[in-house]
């Protein structure tokens, strides 16, 4: 990492981006010179998915469209890296 071959982010699990315990991770992560990529809500669809042997990529859009917003930007800064 000190070398600048590893990017390190930082993805909030099972957070509401709304609230203040996601306030206070960011904050403490900014600390650690980190990027928050984001916040991946608590769902059961994850949980139910897995169960099937799918993910949130396997179903119809418009069942897992949130979760699939939360997912694009922390893609994005994978893909750039």
């Amino acid at each position: 990492m000190r070398k600048g071959a590893i990017q390190v982010g930082v993805v909030g699990m099972r957070v509401d981006a709304r609230t203040r315990s996601a306030d206070q991770l960011h904050r403490f992560v900014e600390g650690l010179d980190l990027p928050v990529l984001g916040f991946l809500r608590d769902t059961q669809n994850y949980v139910q998915l897995a169960a099937h042997g799918l993910t949130i990529w396997d179903v119809a859009k418009s069942w897992v469209e949130k979760d699939l917003e939360q997912w694009a930007p922390i893609i994005e800064w994978v893909e750039k890296k």
